[in-house]
């Protein structure tokens, strides 16, 4: 009953978006519905919609035992050096966290005068097409690649494959769901590992990046 809730309170925080952006299309009163949609956003553009939606779906979340377990692996990680398993403790409550409130676009990238932060992190993506080179038929990694948006964003704009790798196992079934949906699974792959020991033959891959 709660879960289904939830999933209502958001479809709401959701249907309120569309009809503020709908609205602001309209003539005479879009300029008044324009202000309240700048205000309010998109519920996934760290915006205050996004802040109720993140009270909407964490309200009862135990964050203190999630952080109880985040100490613990830290002090592992100082006394061992491997720091892995607070990573993925970290990414199992995070990852879906983030997105939830920011979209699919963790990382930043420079903001322009006139465009929104969407437009800009599409605007990264031609940027970090053109940066690699990449094209079709290249062997792309992005290493710490979370849900791998940009990996599939290159996939996508280039024509080249690209296997992102990341330790979180919230991260694989999360970022394959999402490759299978956008319908790049010829192209992209998720695989686990650490990138400071490499699963992969050398010269696996032509291109290589990590943001």
């Amino acid at each position: 009953m709660a879960s289904l809730l939830e999933s209502l309170l958001l479809l709401a925080l959701s249907v309120i978006t569309s009809v503020l952006n709908l609205l602001t299309s309209l003539p005479i009163v879009g300029s008044l519905f324009g202000s309240m949609s700048q205000i309010f956003g998109d519920v996934d553009d760290q915006t205050v919609m996004s802040l109720m939606a993140f009270f909407v779906r964490y309200r009862k979340y135990d964050f203190e035992t999630f952080m109880k377990g985040h100490r613990e692996a830290l002090k592992h990680g100082q006394k061992t050096g491997d720091y892995c398993s607070g990573v993925c403790n970290y990414y199992e409550l995070m990852s879906e966290m983030i997105t939830l409130t920011s979209g699919p676009f963790w990382h930043f990238v420079p903001m322009y005068k006139g465009k929104s932060r969407k437009d800009c992190h599409e605007q990264f993506h031609y940027t970090m097409c053109d940066y690699l080179k990449a094209k079709a038929g290249d062997k792309v990694l992005e290493f710490g690649c979370g849900y791998g948006e940009i990996g599939r964003q290159v996939a996508k704009i280039s024509g080249a494959g690209v296997t992102g790798l990341t330790m979180s196992d919230a991260e694989i079934t999360g970022g394959n769901d999402r490759i299978n949906k956008a319908g790049l699974q010829d192209r992209c792959v998720i695989v686990q590992g650490n990138y400071h020991k490499m699963p992969f033959e050398a010269n696996s891959f032509d291109k290589a990046f990590g943001v």
